[in-house]
């Protein structure tokens, strides 16, 4: 990921053409008295940016993400070919009159045991 710097007099002057300039250089570090103040930063990469706090800020995701991790670091992985062949096959193979659900009949909140009629 480029980055470059520019002396705040120098980034307005050249303000109308810093669009043209992310195209290279991801982000832009604009410097007041040779000190960073603030970034022009690519739409793309700060989308991206943020997202990754949603996910890190998102308990449940962060732990998804790590658990990826570390089935991709103990080689757990799958080539989204044979997975898709799978899914494929799974949704054509599937006959819904196999379901063992004959004669399964769903009980009623008053036949319920646990049901207290307080």
């Amino acid at each position: 990921m480029g980055t470059s710097t520019l002396d705040i007099s120098e980034a307005r002057r050249q303000f109308s053409q810093l669009d043209k300039r992310l195209r290279e250089d991801r982000v832009i570090w604009i410097t007041r008295h040779s000190k960073k103040a603030f970034a022009v930063v690519d739409t793309d990469l700060l989308q991206t940016v943020l997202e990754t706090i949603e996910i890190l800020s998102d308990p449940d995701a962060l732990q998804m993400f790590q658990e990826g991790l570390r089935d991709i670091r103990a080689g757990r992985l799958h080539d989204h070919e044979d997975v898709k062949s799978e899914i494929l096959n799974g949704i054509t193979d599937h006959d819904p009159m196999d379901d063992d659900s004959e004669g399964v009949a769903e009980e009623s909140p008053s036949e319920s045991p646990h049901r207290s009629d307080k």
